[in-house]
């Protein structure tokens, strides 16, 4: 990071703040309500499309929703037509968010397709632009998010936060895998650490942090300015509590990767039961119950539940599925540590 940056502050998000990534399909309300419960303070809703918001619609505009409860709040756009992008801008700025975002990072093929997410690293010019776009429409703080490019070089990530920050991005988040990686795999903590150096804004470091020895070890080998989490914490909102609090290795980092303490097996049940409870009041029996299954077996994932839990979790229909599962989990051994 350029020397003037390394004491540098952001008003709106405070340096070493660990933040909850845009999760689409993941980060609604609900599940922010269940992650604040642990210690989350720093949330982003789900992505959004830009084009989606430009028309109105409603579908779109549920997925930003803020809870009156929330006292801190980012929203991101995905997008790559400065004129909607500025309008979509001008709706979400009603939402009254501490940060905009533009995403520049998603991999999926449908994004891709359409120039947006990280298609967009290919061309500084567009994204200096749409970054322009948000500015002029909103007073509301305007970052990026990015990730590597598929040959994993820091020069071309440095060319476009200079570009957002040239037309007055504020800071950048950098996703540590290439596009091929998507969410998975090794994290090239090195580049991410060259990008750091190089960025002429506080950059936020995402990927591969699933536990306090992820944090602490890119906290160490990065130095970024704060920390976004996404994978790591669904179906595992303990993560936060355990990303709070004075290092449990004050004499140095253990060499190899230690997991955190799982929760109780009273913990795991009641956050299952609290998680369907929000998500059904927030969109009904009918849709609430279904949306709740994918989430409920992230919180069984690595775990050492038997496949009876799992069976169950995919069928949960019902409060009386809900009770029925929650008899066979507290049946079981307790949680195991999982990464």
């Amino acid at each position: 990071m350029h020397g003037d940056l390394q004491e540098a502050s952001l008003a709106f998000l405070p340096r070493g703040a660990v933040v909850l990534a845009p999760l689409s399909g993941f980060g609604d309300l609900p599940f922010r309500r269940i992650a604040r419960a642990s210690g989350m303070q720093y949330a982003f809703a789900p992505m959004v499309d830009a084009s989606a918001l430009a028309i109105g619609s409603k579908r779109t505009q549920r997925i930003a929703e803020r809870g009156e409860e929330e006292d801190w709040f980012g929203v991101q756009i995905v997008g790559a037509d400065p004129e909607r992008i500025a309008r979509s801008a001008e709706w979400l700025t009603s939402l009254r968010p501490d940060v905009m975002d533009l995403n520049m990072g998603c991999p999926a093929p449908k994004v891709r397709r359409k120039g947006q997410g990280c298609a967009m690293l290919e061309h500084p010019e567009l994204v200096g632009r749409c970054v322009r776009a948000m500015t002029q429409a909103t007073d509301v703080p305007v970052t990026v998010k990015a990730r590597l490019t598929p040959e994993g070089a820091a020069a071309p990530i440095i060319e476009v936060v200079q570009a957002a920050a040239d037309s007055g991005a504020s800071a950048a988040t950098v996703h540590a895998r290439t596009p091929r990686q998507r969410y998975g795999g090794p994290v090239q903590l090195d580049v991410l650490a060259e990008i750091v150096r190089a960025s002429p804004i506080p950059v936020i470091g995402n990927g591969g942090v699933y536990s306090r020895w992820h944090y602490e070890q890119m906290m160490c080998d990065v130095r970024p300015y704060a920390v976004m989490v996404a994978g790591g914490v669904i179906g595992n909102p303990w993560l936060f509590r355990s990303l709070t609090g004075e290092s449990p290795w004050p004499d140095g980092l253990p060499e190899k990767p230690v997991a955190d303490a799982p929760p109780t097996l009273e913990e795991l049940v009641g956050a299952i039961r609290s998680q369907v409870a929000e998500t059904v009041a927030f969109y009904g029996q009918e849709s609430g119950y279904p949306r709740t299954r994918k989430l409920i077996i992230r919180y069984l994932k690595g775990r050492g539940f038997p496949s009876t839990a799992r069976v169950a979790a995919s069928h949960v229909s019902s409060q009386a599925d809900l009770d029925e599962l929650a008899k066979i989990l507290l049946a079981c051994r307790p949680p195991l540590p999982r990464f």
